[in-house]
């Protein structure tokens, strides 16, 4: 299926739980920022929410067509949420969201035009953290940069795999459901759409700016989920999502190499993400072991969620 702007369909989507200090931001920036064709729309799943995001989201409602909800009284893990998304969307092409971030003007417009080539699957954003000046501000930029660098890394070779949970888009029909217990959505779906011999690309110029966790505790609780979420999908489907911790020595060499020259100020601090992400790698191991899936319902990164 060719990507025609004139003739196509876009859905979006947006798994939200107390959301209310940034998805009306995010809801304007969809409806008046990004140029959206005539034929869109954009499906919120609002999860057991305790705040005002349902309400905000059927204030949009009433002003615009194009926004549906879906309601959610219990809040069951994200992949069901977005199940419930993917079995009603009407597009051709699927661009997911997180809830708390925000896309630049423009950025999904760049994400789409990709699809003109028939050979690709799927196509990520570039997500870039806000606050910059704090110890973990320097950290979010260490380990958010890295996989940008990645994910440019294996565009340019050919071999992307992995889709940024933040911002991406997918042809339909190439992964419209994912398992109940998957934790990273996006690494599977970007696993599937390899595994389907499409074309993975990366966008660069698509950026989604998002605020990243600003104590310890809740960089070391975030990255413990994602890092189990990636072994989860390697034990799903045999297959590793082409992220820098799975990536072989002569790839990871090159990607460090490449984010140095440009990133030499923040050497130091990458020292410091190393050591934080084997913790956190052991465990999200140790997690792996386990029989009970303790992330499907996953522990929320209070301080990701202050307004952008």
């Amino acid at each position: 299926m060719n990507w025609d702007p004139e003739q196509s369909s876009i859905s979006i989507g947006i798994c939200a739980y107390n959301e209310e200090k940034n998805i009306g931001s995010l809801l304007e920036n969809l409806l008046c920022k990004q140029n959206l064709p005539e034929r869109s729309e954009i499906i919120v799943a609002c999860s057991g929410c305790t705040d005002r995001t349902p309400e905000i989201v059927e204030g949009f409602m009433r002003k615009d067509k194009r926004v549906r909800l879906i309601l959610e009284r219990e809040r069951t893990g994200k992949a069901p949420a977005l199940n419930r998304i993917l079995s009603i969307y009407d597009g051709k092409i699927f661009v997911h969201l997180d809830a708390d971030h925000i896309p630049e003007p423009g950025a999904l417009g760049l994400l789409l035009k990709h699809f003109r080539d028939p050979e690709v699957g799927a196509v990520s954003g570039h997500q870039i953290p806000v606050q910059l000046d704090s110890f973990m501000g320097k950290i979010c930029r260490v380990i958010w940069g890295l996989h940008n660098e990645t994910q440019s890394y294996y565009d340019r070779k050919g071999e992307a795999q992995h889709l940024g949970g933040v911002l991406f888009a997918i042809k339909r029909g190439v992964c419209d459901r994912v398992p109940e217990d998957i934790v990273n959505d996006d690494a599977y779906m970007g696993v599937v759409c390899r595994a389907r011999r499409y074309k993975v690309a990366f966008e660069k110029n698509a950026v989604a700016a998002f605020r990243g966790p600003e104590t310890v505790f809740d960089y070391v609780n975030q990255r413990r989920r994602v890092v189990y979420g990636h072994l989860r999908v390697k034990k799903e489907t045999t297959i590793s999502p082409m992220v820098l911790e799975a990536s072989p020595l002569r790839d990871k060499v090159l990607i460090l190499s490449r984010w140095l020259k440009e990133n030499w100020r923040l050497a130091h601090y990458l020292l410091a993400a190393v050591f934080l992400e084997a913790v956190v790698n052991v465990m999200a191991r140790f997690d792996l072991a386990k029989k009970k899936n303790i992330h499907k319902v996953w522990k929320i990164a209070t301080t990701t969620k202050n307004k952008l």
